[in-house]
């Protein structure tokens, strides 16, 4: 949805009453679809689904001299996601495409011992 912000002076009554008329007869009109019109302090801020070079140019022939600059802005593009190289599924248990090694066990000195109550491993006498 483009974005126009027309600079001008709206604390001189003639300017700020004028291109208030030509926003809302425009918009009445059905010339351009413009949803949000914010007034400023010295901007005002034009948003909606048209097209900005149609709607800058007729502004600029009807408001004449009380416009001093309009500037067009063009929302952002969303970004397209990238894909793996490996071409693997980005899931948390995929380790090719991530910056880090899989987390492995650090490794046991000794042989774990098991212990239990019906057959003790080192004799009958258990001290617990």
């Amino acid at each position: 949805m483009p974005t126009l912000v027309i600079a001008m002076n709206l604390q001189c009554c003639r300017c700020s009453t004028k291109i208030q008329k030509l926003l809302c007869c425009m918009q009445e009109r059905g010339e351009f679809e413009i949803e949000k019109i914010v007034y400023e302090k010295k901007t005002v801020v034009v948003s909606g689904p048209f097209d900005a070079e149609k709607l800058s140019c007729k502004l600029w022939c009807k408001a004449g001299k009380i416009i001093k600059d309009i500037k067009i802005k063009t929302p952002p593009e969303p970004p397209v996601p990238t894909k793996p190289v490996c071409g693997c599924p980005t899931s948390p248990s995929c380790h090719c495409c991530s910056p880090y090694p899989p987390y492995l066990p650090p490794a046991m000195p000794y042989r774990p011992v098991l212990v239990s109550d019906e057959s003790p491993q080192y004799g009958a006498c258990a001290v617990m």
